[in-house]
């Protein structure tokens, strides 16, 4: 049997990794930093927390995975960057904080996995830089899971799009330092990763674009999971058309484009947007008597969210999957996507959805000025059609197939 270990000083998706490998008696062990397990600083201090600090902290673990098989690292370093996001100081102290406990991290990670008889470890992108360049041992596959596209990728469309052209254009040494470390650090990833998962052809793309060989990657969409309602979307009402925006306030997920597209619509379309907001911005002051700003809602509140709204418009200029459009097709909303989201495959024009080009912004005024015109009943029945097969067994069956062979082919080579 295979022993892989899954690595994440965050989270991400690194519980649904180890909870595939799990199913498959594949899984070594899961390291993180911050998870709620017998005998954990995190479970000693949830008697202390209420509210949506509670809920965000009880979200910290994964029932499918037994506490042995989870290890801890930095723990105490995990939480006080926890702390430091919540609190009101310049973003500079939480980055470079951020960089000292990935570092940490990664050096008790090569420890660990030199000490243990492992045959893979997974590690995630933006985060496993020193890990890959320091680990010496190639007895032990490196496998680097993309959550986004490649770093450099993303920037080079960030930087060529001009949506934001009337924010502050003068960056603080946050942002600066925040990008000087996220190119260097994939850079690294790049060089040294064996392999790499990624979950839609988008972030393939990215990585081919830089010089990865096609054989090198393999495509796992995300698993969504099953929706126990099955019921038929209303109707929409004429009246009213409700548009839905999760995702920060951002330039990476089309906020810009989406608030010109916004400012041009007739008073009957609704817009609330979900998700964490600067509130310093020029475009929240100018959007905030536009739209409806619900800011961060947890996961078991998004679902209701999702139903109440007619359609899901995800503008992002460059976006590894979009685990939202997956979220809001399962329960029958239909989403209007930008062809610069991995999961733009699953839309299909005209029957669960639509698509348009993310710096297109007279087509997407257009687009949705035309959804009147379509059976909104027959839309959202296609969405929850359009997910069905996304299953967590299928997601399971996909990684540990994928991993087998590359560990085979890997173990052959050091005959």
């Amino acid at each position: 049997m295979k022993k892989i270990v899954v690595a994440h000083p965050a989270q991400q998706h690194s519980y649904k990794t180890a909870e595939a490998l799990e199913s498959n008696d594949a899984l070594f062990s899961y390291i993180t930093s911050v998870y709620v397990k017998n005998g954990s600083v995190t479970k000693k201090i949830l008697s202390l927390l209420k509210g949506d600090s509670l809920k965000r902290a009880i979200n910290r673990k994964n029932e499918s995975l037994d506490d042995s098989q989870v290890v801890l690292f930095c723990e105490l370093s995990g939480l006080f960057l926890l702390l430091l996001q919540r609190l009101k100081l310049p973003k500079i102290f939480y980055f470079l904080w951020w960089d000292i406990h990935n570092a940490n991290f990664n050096r008790k990670l090569i420890k660990y996995i030199n000490k243990n008889s492992v045959d893979a470890v997974i590690v995630y992108d933006r985060v496993s830089s020193s890990f890959l360049k320091k680990l010496n041992n190639s007895n032990v596959l490196c496998i680097l899971d993309m959550s986004a596209p490649y770093y450099p990728f993303m920037n080079d469309i960030l930087q060529n799009d001009s949506s934001d052209s009337f924010e502050n254009k003068q960056k603080s040494i946050s942002i600066k330092y925040k990008n000087w470390s996220l190119m260097r650090k994939s850079k690294v990833e790049l060089e040294f990763a064996d392999k790499f998962i990624v979950a839609s052809e988008f972030t393939k793309y990215s990585l081919v674009t830089y010089g990865v060989k096609e054989e090198l990657i393999n495509v796992v969409p995300y698993a969504v999971q099953p929706s126990d309602w099955e019921g038929k979307k209303k109707r929409r009402d004429n009246a009213k058309i409700k548009l839905l925006f999760v995702g920060s306030l951002t330039k990476a997920k089309g906020a810009y484009h989406f608030y010109n597209v916004i400012k041009k619509l007739p008073i009957n379309y609704d817009v609330t947007f979900v998700g964490q907001v600067d509130k310093s911005t020029y475009l929240y002051n100018e959007m905030k008597d536009k739209v409806s700003f619900l800011g961060h809602v947890p996961k078991s509140s998004m679902e209701s969210i999702y139903r109440e709204n007619h359609f899901l418009v995800f503008p992002s200029l460059a976006d590894g999957y979009g685990l939202s459009i997956v979220e809001s097709l399962r329960v029958g909303t239909p989403v209007i996507c930008s062809k610069n989201a991995g999961a733009c495959n699953l839309i299909i024009e005209g029957e669960n959805g639509f698509l348009f080009d993310y710096n297109d912004e007279n087509q997407l005024y257009e687009l949705l000025l035309s959804i009147t015109e379509y059976d909104y009943f027959n839309l959202s029945k296609k969405a929850i059609e359009s997910v069905k097969s996304l299953t967590i067994g299928k997601y399971a069956e996909c990684i540990n197939n994928t991993l087998i062979n590359w560990i085979t082919e890997n173990q052959k080579k050091m005959r």
